[in-house]
């Protein structure tokens, strides 16, 4: 494998093996990234143009009950 820099905004990669004629190389780890927040073709570009390692929208918690739990009795 070359060296071939992902092409996402702040990532260092350089070992990407995926590439695309619109937005270019994405490494492993922004490609997980992507495939974890289930985005689609048509949302890649702003994620590319995104901040690799930028604070995320997603909450840790998966349920509201998780989030706001019962104070106890």
């Amino acid at each position: 494998m070359s060296v071939l820099p992902c092409h996402r905004n702040g990532c260092e990669n350089v070992m990407c093996d995926r590439y695309n004629e619109q937005h270019g190389y994405i490494c492993y780890e922004c490609f997980n990234e992507a495939e974890e927040k289930n985005l689609s073709p048509n949302e890649m570009g702003a994620f590319m143009a995104s901040e690799k390692g930028g604070t995320s929208n997603q909450s840790p918690f998966e349920t509201l009950d998780e989030m706001f739990p019962h104070l106890p009795v």
